[in-house]
């Protein structure tokens, strides 16, 4: 009697786990529906927020791919044909604007988690620390010069062919403190009142060929001498060669001037060409002087240029070595004519690039660079520096 009870309980005790464990069963697909819910929710509701930021991302990454691409491309470009071609000389001229798109992928790159973003912009920053990151070195770190080392402070500035009002050229020449001054594009009137005007300051005065509607000029406080040496080429204003005594030593200054661009296809080509032939009589005649040598000239050509690497191939860049800053130069003033291009009835800024140079031969070396004080008239801003001899042999 006793074991048929216990067999009852011990069939109702496995009855019981068989149906609570259909019961289970029957819940496990609810709880299976709702967790299909809740990832349901969490992909379809949540994350389109996600999912665009992260197409988003994508897309401006494709972007600093596409302009990494295009600055790598300017580099093959510039080394491979330099200005032979008139769009590329367009491109070397304006070539610090292909790094503008970093304005926006660098700080891009640091909000959004994106490695190719992230990758492009540290590489179009390092590319643009190559071309134009020792404009930025601040003067306490660059290389200091012997404190007994003399200084002679140059100027160049062209003054406009149509300018008529020597007063203000004047009295921009008196503030820079110059003690050489190269000047492009001086015409019969400008000559005559810069000497009226300046012969206290600068009693040495030697002007280039007068037999054209412009010529070059140098004004000195040191003693000026005329060599009649001529450079080939085709020149703006033909270039006037001087020695100048100096501390003992015997410079040789350089104004040049060389042709400027017209905006046509076949005349950046003429004149890109020209340009590059000048500067190859300014570096064999500056390579071929066994004392200290200045060159100030506006040499219508960017620091980009094929006829800037030829310069500076003999000559150093004053700028490059004592400036801060990019230096723009030119197109100013546009009351005289229509130097400042314009693009139909698209207005183009002032001071796009940096035309204007004071180079120098390996015994100097630039203490200081500036944009000079400006007339309010001339097309050019002058830049002035302040050049240390370190040997006047």
């Amino acid at each position: 009697m006793k074991d048929g009870i216990g067999e009852a309980d011990s069939s109702k005790r496995e009855m019981g786990a068989t149906m609570a464990s259909r019961r289970m069963a029957q819940r496990l697909p609810e709880t299976d529906y709702r967790a299909r819910t809740v990832r349901r929710y969490t992909s379809d509701d949540r994350p389109p927020r996600r999912r665009a930021g992260r197409v988003l991302s994508g897309c401006v990454a494709l972007l600093a791919l596409a302009h990494l691409g295009a600055l790598l491309g300017w580099i093959a470009i510039h080394a491979l044909i330099g200005d032979s071609r008139w769009w590329s000389f367009l491109l070397n001229t304006f070539a610090l604007y292909l790094f503008v798109p970093l304005i926006v992928t660098v700080p891009l790159a640091i909000l959004l988690r994106n490695y190719l973003l992230r990758a492009c912009a540290l590489l179009g920053t390092i590319l643009f620390l190559a071309f134009y990151g020792n404009l930025f070195v601040p003067p306490t770190l660059r290389p200091a010069v012997p404190a007994g080392a003399p200084r002679l402070t140059a100027m160049t500035f062209n003054v406009h062919v149509s300018n008529q009002n020597p007063d203000g050229v004047a009295a921009a020449i008196r503030r820079s403190g110059a003690d050489v001054v190269g000047l492009q594009e001086v015409n019969p009137a400008m000559a005559q009142g810069l000497r009226r005007d300046l012969s206290d300051l600068y009693p040495y005065q030697i002007l280039g060929a007068q037999d054209a509607p412009s010529c070059v000029a140098v004004l000195s406080r040191y003693p000026l001498d005329t060599t009649g040496i001529a450079l080939p080429g085709q020149w703006s204003d033909a270039p006037l060669v001087v020695r100048l005594h100096f501390a003992g030593a015997t410079v040789t200054v350089l104004d040049a001037h060389p042709v400027s661009t017209l905006l046509t296809r076949t005349q950046i080509r003429e004149e890109a060409r020209q340009r590059a032939d000048s500067a190859q009589a300014i570096a064999d005649f500056a390579g071929g002087q066994q004392g200290p040598v200045i060159v100030l000239s506006d040499f219508n050509a960017g620091d980009q240029s094929t006829p800037y690497g030829i310069v500076t191939g003999v000559l150093g860049d004053s700028w490059r070595e004592g400036g801060v800053g990019f230096g723009h130069t030119f197109p100013g003033d546009r009351s005289f004519d229509e130097s400042r291009p314009r693009l139909s009835d698209w207005f183009i800024p002032p001071w796009l690039v940096r035309i204007d140079y004071v180079f120098h031969s390996r015994q100097w070396r630039a203490v200081d660079a500036h944009i000079g004080p400006w007339d309010g008239g001339s097309d050019h801003r002058p830049v002035v520096a302040t050049l240390a001899l370190l040997n006047g042999q």
